[in-house]
């Protein structure tokens, strides 16, 4: 066995793919957009024999309580093997001492349940914090439009149906325009309810990465020349995902418009799934996305849960790091 960086795109993508619903956290893109955001990162590939058996992008993350290695979506192994898993953490152990990072996360895009006992073996550690959208909302939308609507909780069926009475019109952009659009509408977002945004530069490096190939779009819903809500939809492989989206204060069924044109828009272009991204854990009321965990599961759907990320400390600095980011996430209500 071995593990090599791949230089090639083909080889990667193929290999990804095979694993459905598929997630852009993996994609070749997501590692030119993090190159873009001035990280180094690594394309790793495991080998046994002339088999390529696992792959993950690797990449090093800058942060003021310490840089570490990240694997967004990794590993991705054909199957849970020991001596897989145990080739890669080698791997992983050898580029920190490296790079110089103070520990190691990792979260598989691998449904829970599957893989923990052989993390835990190598000494990695449940991490204090998530890594993107560790439960996901997906809805199959290979049945027809119809199918899909009377799937729906009745009263957002009845909001996408109304839509058409309030005068909204939507419009699609795939230039600067469109996210500069998103943009002014996450500040108002913002301001509303107090989060923490990403900022301007990831929005429009991420347009880029996926633009070259025709993997995004950002969608926008107006009444009149009001802007009322926008979405970045990132289309790839047999999934469409709503990554970012942001809105005015409307008792308009713009929200829910946007995410029917979104799913239109997606089974148009030949996908199986349409990804709604985050949601809150289960029986979580009081989360700070119940709101918009009851808002995206009335369009119908089914509840991915990835296996949570994990740490291997690298430095005798990790238990500082670790109650740090345990306290944030604490007091942002996003325990893990």
């Amino acid at each position: 066995m071995k593990i090599e960086e791949i230089k090639d795109e083909k080889i990667w993508e193929e290999f990804v793919q095979k694993f459905k619903p598929n997630n852009f956290l993996t994609s070749w893109a997501w590692g030119d957009f993090n190159q873009k955001m001035g990280d180094k990162f690594f394309r790793l590939g495991i080998w046994d024999r002339e088999d390529l058996v696992g792959v993950s992008l690797v990449i090093k993350t800058s942060a003021k309580r310490g840089n570490f290695l990240l694997c967004p979506a990794g590993p991705l192994l054909t199957k849970f093997d020991r001596k897989y898993f145990n080739l890669f953490a080698m791997k992983l152990e050898e580029l920190a001492k490296q790079e110089e990072v103070k520990f190691i996360r990792i979260r598989p895009t691998i449904e829970a349940g599957k893989m923990e006992k052989i993390i835990e073996e190598k000494n990695f550690k449940p991490a204090p914090t998530h890594v993107h959208a560790q439960v996901s909302w997906i809805l199959d939308i290979t049945r027809s439009e119809e199918e899909l609507l009377s799937s729906m909780r009745k009263s957002t069926r009845y909001l996408i149906r109304h839509s058409d009475k309030e005068g909204l019109e939507v419009k699609e952009q795939t230039d600067s325009g469109g996210v500069r659009a998103l943009e002014a509408l996450q500040k108002e977002t913002v301001e509303r309810h107090g989060f923490t945004p990403f900022s301007n530069e990831y929005l429009e490096e991420e347009l880029e990465a996926f633009q070259n190939n025709d993997q995004v779009k950002i969608l926008l819903v107006y009444k009149k020349e009001q802007l009322l809500a926008a979405a970045m939809i990132i289309f790839y492989g047999d999934s469409a995902f709503y990554h970012h989206g942001a809105s005015v204060k409307t008792k308009t069924a713009a929200t829910y418009l946007l995410q029917w044109e979104a799913i239109k828009t997606a089974k148009k272009f030949g996908k199986k799934y349409y990804n709604f991204w985050g949601i809150a854990p289960v029986n979580s009321p009081k989360h700070p996305w119940a709101g918009l965990t009851y808002f995206k599961q009335g369009f119908g759907g089914f509840r991915i849960e990835y296996t949570r990320p994990y740490d291997l400390p690298t430095s005798s600095f990790y238990p500082l790091i670790y109650w740090f980011e345990k306290f944030r996430a604490s007091s942002r209500g996003l325990s893990i």
